[in-house]
């Protein structure tokens, strides 16, 4: 059979395949509860780029399903019928519709930094599939929405290394500080004023010195990792992340096959290399998300992983509000690179979603500082936010201190003594809410199952906690 004829009977089975489909269910939990959003962008085919191959990726909500030609002892099925295997994030879209990703996933990241938060908005995937436009049209929406901002920083990493965009390239050094975060010596922030005018400059000026080459995958491939971050006045910072796309050997090559090759096969194992130390990084956040003994994310294998560690806290109270866009291409050929980057982008959903789940199961009793603050903050609507500083304890501490010393504490941070007792009072019962949940969610997992007559009894931990007043009623098969 012609490949032609092959393809078109492709074709007809997707389409057949999306007509069958029910309607986009909705995000769950809602993207406007999630303090990470993971999102697939396809997207649409290229006339003079994918010629020949069939759309692969379908998007209905939450869900993409990818499709591939069913294969009988290593032949392709000459009836044309696709297998169909499903991935789930938070969102997903192949519209191509700018404004829509805009509006639903980089907006609420921009209303995090406007008041006065950290945001990050970041792309990934494979080399082709659009990263480059996602963030520069992100960045263009943002700035015709008129958005004031104060200050400019661009760097790139390239080869393991920082190299400021606003400074003719020059390279930097990461250093870590006091408080264990990393900081870029001596990168230079531009100090903005023009409005949209001045700022699109600036970045062009950033975009013009970034890393870029021709590849078999991409006639403009970007060959290091961008960082575009943006001050606002109320103290709130915003990044987009351009990350180089993954590429295997075929791709990294120039068209050309000139003496750039070794050049481009190099780049393509340096970015390889620091986006499989990211992915070793979503990995064990996954792992670690889902509690027992906690393993050593090795944050410090690149300078990639170094600088985006705060965005990869998955936590519903990190500091950082982020939007994953995992971009993938709609053909057959990019099959492999698609369904590699939406397993990674399914594991950082999970890490999200079972972070969540913990936290609500995590007592303030064992709350972080950081985490009692961030709850001090948002209390009342940010009532007490002014306060928050001065709660640096754990909520161990917190949980044992007099009331008389926290209102000296909330005191002496410009509060007041109804300020210290409504406080103590409020995490008071928090913690006894929290207990209360622990014990009826212990109740619900003790379970008695009857199984062709013969009755399986609670572990021995349960049956004391019968003993302890607790009932089952168990049911005889007749």
């Amino acid at each position: 059979m012609e490949n032609q004829q092959l393809h078109e009977l492709h074709e007809a089975h997707v389409r057949s395949f999306r007509a069958k489909m029910p309607g986009a269910p909705e995000s769950n939990p809602p993207l406007s509860e999630l303090q990470s959003t993971v999102v697939c962008r396809c997207r649409p085919l290229l006339p003079d780029h994918d010629n020949g191959s069939f759309q692969a990726v379908t998007t209905n909500g939450p869900n993409i399903y990818v499709h591939k030609e069913v294969s009988k002892a290593g032949l392709v099925d000459t009836t044309g019928k696709i297998n169909s295997k499903k991935f789930q994030l938070h969102a997903s879209t192949s519209d191509g519709d700018d404004q829509s990703i805009f509006d639903l996933f980089v907006q609420p990241v921009v209303e995090k930094s406007t008041a006065g938060g950290i945001g990050c908005v970041l792309a990934y995937g494979q080399t082709g599939a659009g990263k480059t436009h996602t963030i520069e049209a992100m960045m263009e929406i943002m700035f015709k929405n008129g958005i004031e901002i104060v200050a400019v920083s661009c760097f790139e990493i390239r080869n393991d290394k920082v190299h400021d965009l606003l400074n003719e390239g020059e390279e930097l050094r990461v250093l870590t500080g006091a408080e264990g975060t990393d900081n870029i010596v001596g990168l230079k922030k531009v100090e903005t004023v023009g409005g949209e005018i001045e700022i699109t400059e600036v970045v062009g000026r950033a975009k013009s010195l970034r890393s870029t080459a021709s590849t078999n995958a991409n006639d403009q491939s970007s060959r290091s990792h961008a960082f575009y971050t943006f001050f606002l006045p109320s103290g709130g910072s915003l990044t987009f992340v351009d990350l180089a796309g993954s590429e295997n050997k075929a791709d990294a090559i120039s068209h050309s096959e000139s003496e750039n090759a070794d050049e481009r096969l190099k780049e393509m194992k340096e970015i390889n290399k620091s986006l499989g130390d990211l992915k070793e990084c979503i990995r064990l956040t996954l792992v670690n998300s889902k509690g027992g003994k906690q393993q050593h994310i090795p944050y410090r294998r690149s300078v990639l992983t170094r600088l985006l560690r705060t965005s990869l806290d998955v936590s519903p109270t990190s500091e950082v509000k982020t939007t994953f866009l995992c971009h993938v291409a709609p053909t057959r050929r990019s099959l492999p690179m698609t369904i590699n980057s939406l397993n990674y982008a399914e594991q950082m959903v999970s890490a999200t979603n079972a972070a969540r789940e913990a936290a609500k199961f995590k007592g303030p009793e064992k709350w972080s500082p950081k985490m009692v603050a961030s709850w001090v903050e948002k209390l009342d609507g940010g009532k007490y936010a002014k306060l928050a500083e001065s709660m640096h304890m754990s909520g161990k501490i917190f949980q044992t201190m007099w009331l008389n010393d926290f209102i000296k504490r909330v005191c002496a941070a410009g509060g007041s003594e109804v300020d210290g007792n409504y406080i103590y009072e409020k995490f008071h019962d928090l913690v006894a809410e929290s207990k209360k949940k622990k014990k009826v969610k212990k109740v619900e997992e003790v379970t008695i199952e009857i199984v062709e007559g013969k009755k399986t009894w609670p572990k021995p931990d349960a049956a004391v906690m019968y003993g302890a007043g607790l009932s089952a009623a168990c049911v005889e098969n007749s």
